[in-house]
């Protein structure tokens, strides 16, 4: 599953269309203090302020209307709403979450057929397809390793330091049967490997591996805008439930402001 939390308005102007269970938080409202148990994960109060629009504490699918299937990878224990519950912080899910990771980067590694920058479902299966030497739709250890090296590569872009770290002394086949091999009978079916594959895929079936197009690297679109400690461009919106237009400028030496960008899915 993919769920990225990016940063959360703490203090400050709230951006327009964000939700509340008492009702709808306007652009320029000053948000109200988030008050967190250190036992639930802290996504759970903005997607609960965003989407859990008649207040009960639960999201259901019909409040989130969101495709894509996120709202499954949001409800963590299968129940049909998204609750504090399904965020709460246990122990084995950062581990849980770092296996992940490792087995994705693993998964791009070695299963690649065409292009190193990104790897399509199709192009999965026919990897897979050719590490399976007697056909019968599974790979085991001796097979991944009779292969694993002339058909490794290197997607472009590089890893992050944190990646590094996740990677560092990773057994490959070892990191992909923990992850991948749901029925632990230390293979891995090609049905496991799609079922892996769909379960961190955005919808469109195609995962996107050159990290330096997603960081702003030499092969990205340049970048433009005022550089770092210049005052950002002034704008003026019109507050989603109508009255006077507000200007960012308004704000300037009066409150922090925070402008989110993002998924949280």
């Amino acid at each position: 599953m993919r769920s990225t939390l990016m940063t959360l308005v703490l203090a400050g102007v709230v951006p327009a269309g964000c939700q509340s269970g008492s009702g709808q938080v306007t652009l320029g409202q000053v948000a109200a203090p988030m008050e967190l148990d250190d036992s639930v994960d802290s996504s759970w109060v903005y997607l609960a302020k965003k989407y859990d629009v008649d207040g009960d504490g639960r999201i259901s699918e019909q409040e989130y209307q969101r495709e894509g299937g996120r709202f499954d990878r949001l409800d963590r224990n299968d129940d049909g709403v998204v609750t504090a519950a399904d965020f709460e912080r246990t122990p084995g899910r950062r581990e849980g979450m770092m296996r992940g990771m490792r087995a994705q980067r693993l998964v791009a590694v070695y299963f690649q057929i065409d292009e190193p920058g990104s790897l399509a479902l199709d192009e999965l299966e026919q990897a897979v397809a050719a590490y399976d030497d007697n056909g019968d739709g599974l790979i085991g250890e001796a097979e991944f390793a009779a292969h694993a090296e002339e058909r490794k590569v290197e997607p472009p872009g590089g890893d992050s330091r944190m990646m590094k770290m996740a990677m560092r002394d990773v057994e490959p086949w070892a990191a992909l049967v923990v992850a991948i091999d749901t029925d632990q009978d230390g293979r891995i079916a090609a049905v496991e490997f799609v079922a892996f594959f769909k379960d961190r895929d955005d919808g469109d079936l195609v995962w996107s591996l050159d990290r330096s197009r997603r960081r702003g690297g030499a092969s990205s679109r340049p970048m433009s805008g005022p550089s770092a400690g210049e005052p950002a461009p002034d704008f003026a919106l019109r507050p989603a439930n109508g009255g006077p237009t507000v200007t960012l400028s308004s704000f300037r030496k009066n409150l922090p402001v925070a402008l989110i960008f993002g998924s949280y899915t």
